[in-house]
């Protein structure tokens, strides 16, 4: 009986070697799918509008955005300056709302509810009030509410978050 030759030991790799070169071949594939830097939202709008704030606060002219002019209409709303999304909403009864778009629980922008009388997450299916309360879904925090006022045909929504 003949004996089998061992693999010279030095021409293997060691576990060590072998796990670094997965992570580093992982790690450059996900960054060549993510485009070198994954976005750090998930966007479900087709527009979102930028806008860059002044004094803490978003000045939105309804004029430019007719859409919003009536009950049931919206405008997602990027400030780049502060990193912020926010979803600007024309209740069906009336006022302006302005909320944080992105979902409480893994990110995603949240939009209008089919009645356009609440807010849901697309993604996991969070479901939120018109008041930013979660209402249902794994989402487990509110979404941030900013106060908005109604200047003539010009809504300033502050950055602050509002407080109850």
């Amino acid at each position: 009986m003949r004996k089998k030759s061992l693999q010279d030991v030095s021409a293997l790799k060691t576990r060590r070697e072998f796990l670094s070169d997965v992570t580093v071949s992982t790690s450059l594939g996900i960054l060549s799918v993510c485009g070198m830097g994954c976005k750090t939202t998930w966007s479900n709008h087709d527009l979102v509008v930028e806008l860059s704030s002044q004094d803490q606060a978003l000045e939105v002219d309804l004029n430019q955005y007719p859409d919003l002019k009536k009950p049931g209409g919206y405008l997602p709303v990027a400030d780049l300056a502060y990193g912020l999304r926010v979803l600007v909403v024309h209740a069906l009864g009336g006022g302006y709302l302005a909320f944080n778009m992105s979902c409480t629980h893994k990110g995603a922008d949240v939009e209008l509810d089919e009645h356009k009388t609440g807010l849901v997450c697309p993604l996991h299916k969070s479901h939120f009030s018109l008041e930013g309360e979660r209402v249902s879904g794994p989402a487990r925090r509110d979404l941030k509410m900013y106060e908005v006022v109604l200047d003539e045909s010009t809504l300033r929504i502050s950055l602050q978050a509002k407080t109850s």
